[in-house]
């Protein structure tokens, strides 16, 4: 059997035990500090759209993706974030994969999420699975950088 080195990993829904492990994850792969209740709130709100990426040997959280349903037929990605380490391994896909598919269950038809404009290896995952830049917010980010707004039709 031919298997890619790095971690195995499963998907799972985001449980309240997890809160630590992806408060200190979107510190070390966003350099943002999350409020806890954040994580509380969406995935109680919208538990579907809050998930994680485990490692399996370890436990540890290598990846989390929080969504929500907007008005009309569509999603947007709140956060996601995937361990440095654990980058290019096929975790990030997963949890994209995995939201988009609950969101198609749903009925959503379009998914935005917003990028940091400097963020060129996050802008070419992102159109590597489908998104276009449709749009572009000035100082959206506590330091003053630009996002741009990236869709994805699912439908």
């Amino acid at each position: 059997m031919f298997r890619l080195p790095g971690p195995e990993f499963v998907i799972e829904p985001f449980r309240p035990h997890d809160l630590v492990g992806a408060l200190k994850l979107a510190q070390s792969s966003l350099g943002e500090e999350i409020p806890y209740s954040f994580f509380l709130q969406m995935s109680t709100l919208r538990p579907e759209y809050c998930k994680v990426a485990r490692d399996v040997a370890t436990r540890s959280l290598v990846g989390i993706i929080v969504g929500t349903r907007e008005p009309g037929l569509g999603g947007r990605v709140l956060l996601f974030a995937v361990d440095p380490v654990s980058q290019g391994q096929g975790v990030g896909r997963a949890l994209l994969r995995s939201l988009s598919t609950e969101m198609a269950l749903e009925n959503v038809r379009q998914v935005a999420l917003e990028v940091r404009a400097d963020n060129r290896r996050a802008i070419d995952f992102y159109v590597r699975h489908g998104f276009a830049v449709t749009g572009l917010q000035p100082g959206a980010y506590k330091d003053g950088s630009d996002a741009y707004v990236m869709t994805k039709a699912l439908r």
